[in-house]
C-alpha cells in the first residue's frame, strides 16, 4: 500500500438530531503523518443521495508526526434522514495533502443522518417509535461455505426484505464488509456482535483474555463498521452464564467499554437466563433487554411465552424488551396435520404453529408498551457440527434446521407465516 506522508485513514461520523429535519454533523478525522511535523491541507466535500454537492470546505493545519485526530462540526438542515423506509446515503470525500510535496490522499465514506435511542421502555429511530421485525442470518451457503458472493448476499437480503423485516442480527460474529454496505443501501437495521457464544464466564473475566481477545475484538468491530448507518446495536455476546457474578462482571465491563468507543448506538447481549427460576441481573447494564426464548421447543409450551414476557417486564419495568431469538426446527419432508403445543416436532406444520403463536404473543396489543419487537431464529438452515442426536432427525444430522428457508434457500411454509405477520404490523 503506497501512501503519501500525510493521509487520513478514516473518520468517525456522528449525526445527532437537533430538531425535526435539523441535524448536527460531527466529524473526527484519523490522520497520520509518516514523517516529521508538516503543514497539511484538508478538503471536505459532502454530497447528498442524489450526488449533489451540499458542502465543500478547505483548511490547513500543522500535522504532528504520528496519529492525530482533527474535529469538524457543522449544522445541517433540510437533509434526508436514513431509515429502513428511506435509506438515504450521503458521501464524505476527504482529500488530505502535504503542502510542500503537493501529494494528495483521497478517502470517501458513506454515511446517513440517523439517530437511535431508548426512552423508557421504547426504542426511537430519528425521534419516532421503532418496532423491530427482524431475523438472524448465518453467513453460510452450500458449496461456498462462508465466502458468499455479492450476488448471493444481495439475494439473501432481498428475500429477507420481502419478509417485511427491518432488522437483521448477524449471528454470532461480524460478517463480510459487503453485507453492511448492502444493509445501508437496502434499509436494514443491523445488530452485530463479537463471537462470544456459550463462552465460559471464567474465560470471559480473565484479564489476559480481556486484554488479548475481547477488548481487541470490540475495538475492531466498532472501528471497522461504525460509519454504517444500518448498525444500531452492538452486542457483547450470546448465551453465556450472564446471571452469575462473573457474568455480571463481564457484561458491565464490556458494555461500558463499548459505550466509551461509541456512545451513539445501543449496547446489549442476548440472554437465555430469563426463566422464572433465573433472574439475569446483568440486564441492569444494557440499553435493551434481549432474550433468546424457545418455549415449546427446548422447554415449556408455546403459550408460556406471553406470561414469561409479562414477568420479565414486572422485574425490569424501565427498559424495552426484545426477543432476540425464537424459532423451531423443521424439515420440508416432515409433516404433522395435528402438531402439538410442545416438543421437538420437526414438521413444517409445527414450525408454523410455533412461530405464529410466539409472534402473536410478542406483538400483542397489551404488551406494546414494553415490547420492542422480535428477531426470528433464523433465515437459513446452516451446518452445525454438534446438532446430532437428542431427538434431531437422522436425515438432517449436523444441520441447524430452524431456518425459514433451507440451506439451498427453498422456502418453508413458515416463511409465509412470518411474512404475513410482519407485513400486518405498522412500520
Amino acid at each position: 500500500v503506497h501512501r503519501p506522508q500525510i493521509y487520513t485513514r478514516d473518520a468517525i461520523i456522528e449525526t445527532p438530531m437537533i430538531s425535526e429535519n435539523v441535524w448536527k454533523l460531527d466529524l473526527l478525522l484519523n490522520t497520520f503523518n509518516l514523517g516529521s511535523e508538516a503543514r497539511g491541507t484538508f478538503e471536505l466535500t459532502i454530497r447528498d443521495p442524489q450526488g449533489r454537492e451540499i458542502y465543500n470546505g478547505i483548511g490547513s493545519r500543522q500535522v504532528l508526526s504520528g496519529h492525530t485526530q482533527y474535529s469538524y462540526s457543522m449544522r445541517m438542515e433540510d437533509v434526508q434522514a436514513w431509515s429502513p423506509e428511506s435509506p438515504a446515503l450521503y458521501s464524505l470525500r476527504i482529500i488530505t495533502s502535504q503542502e510542500v510535496q503537493n501529494r494528495q490522499h483521497e478517502k470517501t465514506l458513506r454515511f446517513g443522518f440517523r439517530e437511535i435511542e431508548v426512552r423508557g421502555t421504547q426504542i426511537y429511530l430519528n425521534g419516532e417509535p421503532l418496532l423491530i421485525k427482524g431475523i438472524s442470518r448465518h453467513e453460510m451457503y452450500p458449496g461456498v461455505g462462508m465466502t458468499l458472493t455479492g450476488e448471493q448476499m444481495r439475494a439473501d437480503l432481498e428475500d429477507i426484505k420481502s419478509l417485511g423485516c427491518n432488522m437483521i442480527r448477524t449471528a454470532h460474529y461480524a460478517q463480510h464488509p459487503r453485507f453492511y454496505d448492502l444493509a445501508d443501501e437496502m434499509g436494514f437495521l443491523i445488530w452485530t456482535e463479537i463471537p462470544a457464544w456459550k463462552t465460559s464466564v471464567e474465560v470471559l473475566t480473565r484479564w489476559r483474555v480481556w486484554e488479548q481477545s475481547i477488548k481487541p475484538q470490540l475495538e475492531a468491530l466498532v472501528a471497522e463498521f461504525r460509519t454504517h448507518p444500518s448498525i444500531v446495536v452492538w452486542s457483547v455476546g450470546n448465551e453465556f452464564n450472564s446471571a452469575t457474578d462473573q457474568g455480571m462482571t463481564y457484561v458491565e465491563r464490556a458494555t461500558n467499554y463499548v459505550r466509551g468507543l461509541d456512545p451513539t448506538r445501543l449496547v446489549t447481549f442476548a440472554s437465555d437466563e430469563h426463566r422464572p427460576d433465573n433472574n439475569d441481573r446483568s440486564f441492569q447494564f444494557v440499553d435493551i433487554i434481549a432474550i433468546n426464548e424457545y418455549y415449546g421447543w427446548y422447554y415449556g409450551a408455546m403459550n408460556d411465552i406471553g406470561p414469561a414476557l409479562d414477568r420479565l417486564y414486572e422485574t425490569w419495568p424501565d427498559k424495552p424488551i426484545l426477543v432476540a431469538e425464537t424459532g423451531a426446527g423443521s424439515l420440508l419432508s416432515m409433516h404433522n396435520s395435528n402438531p402439538p403445543d410442545a416438543g421437538k416436532d420437526y414438521s413444517v406444520e409445527y414450525q408454523e404453529k410455533f412461530l405464529r403463536t410466539h409472534l402473536h404473543q410478542i406483538f400483542a396489543e397489551n404488551r406494546s408498551g414494553f415490547m420492542a419487537g422480535a428477531l426470528v431464529w433464523l433465515y437459513n438452515d446452516f451446518p452445525d457440527p454438534h446438532r446430532v442426536g437428542g431427538g434431531h432427525p437422522m436425515q438432517n444430522n449436523y444441520v441447524n434446521s430452524k431456518g425459514l428457508v433451507s440451506q439451498e434457500r427453498q422456502r418453508k411454509p413458515a416463511f409465509q407465516t412470518v411474512q404475513e405477520i410482519f407485513r400486518s404490523l405498522s412500520p
